[in-house]
Order: C-alpha cells, then structure tokens, then sequence
C-alpha cells in the first residue's frame, strides 16, 4: 500500500504543479503580441517532455520511497513559490516570455526580493523534481533543454531592462539577487536592501516607462508616452 502511495503521488502532484502552470499561462500571463516563435518552443517542449515525466512516473517499476518523497517535496516547493509569485502580481499581470513590449515596472516584493525571475525558478523546480521522483537520470535531458529556454527568455527580459528607463535601477536591483535561486554572497553583501528600497532606485522610481516571466517581467498596460508621466508602482517582471 505505501509503494503505490510513493508511485502514484508524485504523478499527483505533477498535474496539479503543471495544470497551475497552464493556468497561469492562460489567464495570468498578457500577450500584448500574440504568440511568438520563443512561446511556442517552450509550449511545445513543455508538453512533450511533460507526457514524458508523466509517463516515467507511473511506469510500473520499484519505487524508491527516498526518491519519491524528495520529488513530492520538490513539486510542493515549485507550487509554493508558483503561487507566492502569482499572489504578488495580483494587481498587475505580467507579460508572457519573449514578450516584446518594454518593462515599466519593477518588483522588489515576496520572492523577488532574493531572486529576480520566481515564476521561471518554479517551472525548473518541478522538471528537477520529475527527474528525482523517478529514478530516471536520463529525464535530466529535460530539464537542461527548459533550463537552457528559461535562461534565454529571462536574460531577454532582462536586456530590456537596460533600455528602458528603468536601466539604473534594474541594476541595483540586479545586485543584490539570484537570477534563478538566492545568492548568499549578494544576501551578505547587500542585507540592507532587503530592508527596504536603496535610495537611488527610490529616487529613480517615478521615471517610468514601457515586461515577461516570470522574471523579472513586464506589464503591458499604457503606453510608453503615458507611462512616462506615470509614477512607478512597486512591481517586477517574469513568466
């Protein structure tokens, strides 16, 4: 009874991670330009590798109930983080990944204080907990293929920062986090702007202008002429 309990909840709490994760991409995620060649890649490959985690998953096979249990603890994790990212962007949605459209503002708040791209951390958390859950090394495949499509689209977004107007404080901001998980060097280093804001990005705050996941990501509302005219909202940017 306790093996088919370790086979089938890892299965379980798949679904339920990457159904939250459809959800999001359906009714959270803007698409201010439709859907792009960098959308649909990652839709595809997520899809296919998804039907293969699935299936390794409830393969009939000797369970490890070590293994089975990380796993679990993992897909909880990314649904945590998921969730706490989607809660914190609950009053301005951000732009898909690959968006076009240029960030105009900036999250510092809940997972974005330590990491600038929590939705993308979540989604790699949950292909990581796949590979464990299953005892399957090869899945690891899977996981570098998403690894290498979320960097592409978080270092993107991440670009666009740097022409947009909110250059100098993105970079202050880009200081002091992980792009990906917490970096206990920049934590030490700069414990006191968790506390708060620095000064020059306060200062910088009511310059705004016209992003994606996750990440940090952008919100497509108003236009770059409005925006700049606008006082900036606490915000961030990722899909």
């Amino acid at each position: 009874m306790a093996a088919s309990i370790w086979a089938w909840l890892p299965a379980a709490l798949l679904v339920v991670s990457f159904g939250s994760f459809a959800w999001g991409m359906q009714r959270f995620f803007a698409r201010p330009a439709g859907t792009n060649p960098g959308m649909t890649a990652i839709k595809l490959c997520s899809t296919v590798f998804l039907a293969i985690h699935f299936t390794a998953l409830v393969w009939p096979r000797e369970v490890n109930p070590q293994a089975a249990g990380a796993g679990s603890g993992l897909y909880v994790g990314a649904l945590l983080l998921f969730w706490w990212a989607i809660f914190t962007n609950r009053s301005k949605p951000l732009s898909a990944a690959f968006s076009p459209d240029l960030p105009h503002h900036l999250v510092e708040q809940g997972p974005y204080r330590v990491i600038r791209h929590p939705f993308y951390s979540s989604y790699l958390v949950a292909w990581l907990a796949g590979v464990i859950a299953s005892g399957q090394p090869w899945l690891v495949v899977t996981a570098v293929v998403m690894t290498a499509l979320y960097t592409k689209a978080a270092l993107s977004e991440e670009a666009k920062f740097s022409r947009s107007a909110l250059a100098q404080p993105y970079e202050l901001y880009r200081a002091r986090t992980g792009l990906f998980l917490p970096s206990p060097l920049k934590l030490l280093r700069g414990t006191h702007f968790l506390a708060q804001p620095s000064r020059d990005a306060a200062e910088a705050r009511p310059v705004r202008e016209g992003l994606s996941s996750p990440p940090a990501e952008s919100v497509p509302d108003g236009s770059q002429a409005q925006a700049a005219d606008a006082v900036l909202p606490r915000a961030a940017v990722d899909c």
